[in-house]
């Protein structure tokens, strides 16, 4: 059974004498699913006004405008995540907040990472 618990979540949560968990040590370890998505905030409608308004790096994050910028979030897969950094389409303003640069989103479509195809909206209707 040790196998299993690679991450210790046992231990945290194991009763003591003075009834002492650990219950947010062992929710941040703790993953049933791995995360293999990463975010992006995409540029369109309002997120430009918000992403004018996101802290410079180096600056605290604005908690505020961050929940603002939840619903131009797009999340995709961690490899393509990975390609986009590291061909500029993206960048990281602040340490996890990534942002797109290229014109990679289409409000009718959503987030192109593949510039190869590119289809209209009334193609992809059946």
């Amino acid at each position: 059974m040790e196998g299993l618990d690679r991450e210790g979540i046992q231990v945290l949560l194991k009763n003591n004498s003075k009834l002492e968990f650990s219950f947010r040590t062992a929710a941040e370890r703790f993953q049933l699913i791995p995360e293999m998505q990463a975010p992006v905030i995409v540029r369109y409608g309002d997120s430009e006004r918000l992403l004018a308004q996101l802290a410079q790096p180096g600056d605290a994050l604005d908690r505020k405008t961050l929940r603002q910028l939840q619903r131009y979030v797009v999340n995709i897969p961690r490899r393509i995540h990975q390609r986009l950094l590291a061909d500029g389409a993206i960048e990281e303003r602040q340490p996890g907040v990534y942002v797109q640069v290229a014109p990679l989103y289409d409000p009718n479509v959503g987030l192109q990472v593949e510039q190869t195809v590119k289809y209209e909206p009334d193609d992809l209707v059946v």
